[in-house]
Formats: structure tokens, sequence, C-alpha cells
């Protein structure tokens, strides 16, 4: 009777967090503040994780559910951090190489200066990318070579224009003309794009130490709480294995 209060309580427990977090799960960001961006894409990351471990403690608990797919829910989550930081960095990239041009035909104190940054918002979108790569299994390695691309796959091929940091843009109208006739692939297709222009679209004079120091401070405890439901879903799965038998 215990174990069953248990798994009844965490199960009530993730529907109050379901609800008090759906105010995330809106699909555009109003604002052009990067660091607001961030934790909003953290935070809608967080409230996926949400909804896969109440689900999975239902699975497990016998309750009946209708079948759908989260997939779609994960992918929007992840394009809301990843893929609109990236847009968002390619952009301050670029404008910081203008002006590094400028300073050189000026010949300018501040050229060594101005190259270091561009050189360290290069890194940070190289560890975006990878932490992206990451979620599913992934390292850069893995798609050094264009001929380890899967043509079926849709995420591959976003990766590849990822990869791409001279010619991102280009590769928008591969994705569009890939012709999809599947709703997924195309949902992957359009959000990627969408997502991406979201970010490159802001504009805004923070510097790239800030919002690296942002990045990695919220990452950590987007991690931890990842790590906390992760945590919940198999301390359900033990009780069920130690009990024997299922739960009525």
């Amino acid at each position: 009777m215990l174990t069953k209060t248990r798994l009844k309580t965490k199960e009530i427990l993730y529907e109050l967090k379901e609800n008090a977090k759906s105010i995330d799960s809106g699909n555009i960001i109003e604002s052009d503040d990067i660091l607001k961006i961030m934790e909003t894409g953290f935070s809608k990351m967080e409230y996926f994780h949400v909804i896969e471990t109440r689900e999975a403690i239902e699975a497990c608990i016998g309750e009946e559910q209708e079948e759908k797919s989260l997939a779609c829910k994960k992918a929007y989550a992840e394009y809301s951090l990843y893929v609109t930081l990236i847009g968002y960095l390619d952009s301050k990239i670029a404008r910081l190489r203008r002006l590094y041009e400028q300073l050189v035909k000026e010949n300018s104190d501040y050229i060594a200066m101005l190259a270091g940054k561009v050189a360290t918002a290069c890194n940070f979108r190289r560890r975006v990318l990878n932490d992206y790569l990451g979620v599913f299994g992934y390292e850069e390695e893995d798609f050094l070579d264009a001929n380890n691309f899967l043509e079926s796959s849709v995420e591959n091929i976003i990766f590849k224009a990822l990869f791409d940091t001279e010619n991102v843009y280009g590769n928008f109208s591969q994705l569009i003309s890939m012709g999809h006739s599947n709703m997924q692939d195309l949902f992957l297709i359009s959000g990627f794009i969408q997502a991406y222009l979201e970010g490159f679209k802001k504009a805004d004079n923070f510097d790239i130490d800030s919002i690296i120091f942002f990045y990695h401070k919220r990452r950590k405890s987007y991690i931890k709480y990842k790590n906390k439901c992760e945590g919940d879903r198999d301390e359900v799965k033990s009780i069920l294995q130690k009990q024997n038998k299922p739960l009525h």
C-alpha cells in the first residue's frame, strides 16, 4: 500500500509540475534579450522532461494513455535553445567580423581585442553545437565526413547545415526542396528554419563573455533538473520491479 501511495504521489507531483511549467510551452519567444531567450529555451527543455517523466510514471503504474509521440515536443524544446542560440551567434559573429574588417582598414588599436572576441564567439558556437549533438549521442567527429550523413535523416541534414558556418542560409533551400511528405519531417524542417531565423534577427550589445557565462550557469542547473527527472523514472521502475507484480 505504501509503495502504491509513493507512486501515485510522484504521478500527482509531475501533473502539478506540468501545469506550472506549461506557460513555457508556447511557440514564439517575444524578446530581444538573448539571456531571456536562453532562459526560456532551457525552461522549455525542462518542460519536456516533466511531460516525459509524467507519462513514463503513468505507463509504469498502468494508467491508460492515448497513443502519442513526444518527438515533436522534444525537437521544439531543443530548437528553442540550441538552434535559436546558434542563429543568434552566427549573426553576432558576422557583425563582429564586419567591425573587425573596418578596424583593420583604420589600423585601429582595438584589432587584437576584437579578433579575440570573434574567436571566442566562434568557439562558443562550436560548444553549443556539440552540446546539441550530445543530446542525440553524437560527437563532432561523427559528422566531419559528409559521407556519414544518411540522406533519409532530416536531423542529419540539419546538423550538416549547422556545421557549414559560412552558408547556413544556403542550406535552407536544400531542406525545403527535400519534399518530405512525412508531417514530422516537415515539422523538423520548418521548426529549424524558424528557430534559426528567430535567433539570427536579434541584435543587441551583449558582451559575448556575459552570454557564455549565463549559458554555462543555466545549463548546469538544467542538467541537475534533467537528472532529477531521470532519477524519478528509475525509482518508479525500481519500486515496481521489487514489488514484482502489477499495480491496479
